[in-house]
């Protein structure tokens, strides 16, 4: 399946690597019996929920591994649940006792990773002419946060998202007054994460 999509006007690449283990880490994926069955679950469901199975699964006994495509209203504590219980409910006539182990470890993949996010936002300034103080604040906002998400038992999620904004007709509306008050306004109005913001500031 194709890895990039556009709908209703926005474009978006979301990719995640997921990795679940078993219970105790169990040995209950086997070669001649499990593993074929598991892998037919997951594409149904890839099917029916529109996930994009990009790579994968790498099944092994004890542990499994894909890279999935996400749409944008795709929750990815929802996916989890659904790819776990599916596979739970086909192997449960097969099994003694529980199969997944509490939690997940999810992070996002692509092209662009997260250093090189915020060496381009670092070179907006010179490259399109900030000037004043508020300027130096267009870096990496919050360098010390931990993300609340972090804190859940038994789970590990890192998941970094790159967004533009484009402006109607590609209007250049932003001049030095409006980007540095646009800018204040969204770090007073945002949730506690990771920023990394630039302004591209209309030509004078």
């Amino acid at each position: 399946m194709k890895p990039h999509f556009t709908a209703l006007e926005a474009a978006y690449q979301l990719h995640y690597y997921l990795y679940l283990k078993t219970n105790y880490l169990r040995p209950i994926f086997q070669p001649d019996t499990t593993q074929a069955l598991v892998t037919e679950v997951l594409s149904e469901v890839c099917a029916r929920e529109k996930y994009s199975l990009l790579e994968g699964p790498v099944i092994n006994p004890n542990h499994l591994k894909l890279l999935l495509s996400l749409q944008p209203t795709h929750c990815l504590s929802d996916v989890i649940k659904k790819l776990k219980g599916n596979i739970s409910h086909r192997l449960g006539p097969m099994l003694t006792g529980k199969l997944w182990a509490r939690g997940y470890f999810a992070r996002t993949s692509g092209k662009i990773d997260l250093v090189r996010a915020r060496d381009y936002i670092d070179q907006q300034v010179r490259h399109h002419g900030y000037k004043g103080e508020w300027t130096k604040a267009l870096k990496f906002h919050e360098p010390h946060f931990s993300s609340p998400f972090f804190h859940f038992d038994h789970c590990f999620s890192q998941l970094n998202y790159h967004l533009v904004l484009s402006t109607y007709a590609r209007s250049e509306i932003f001049d030095e007054a409006i980007a540095s008050s646009l800018f204040n306004y969204i770090i007073a109005i945002g949730i506690p994460v990771w920023v990394l913001f630039a302004i591209r500031l209309r030509r004078q």
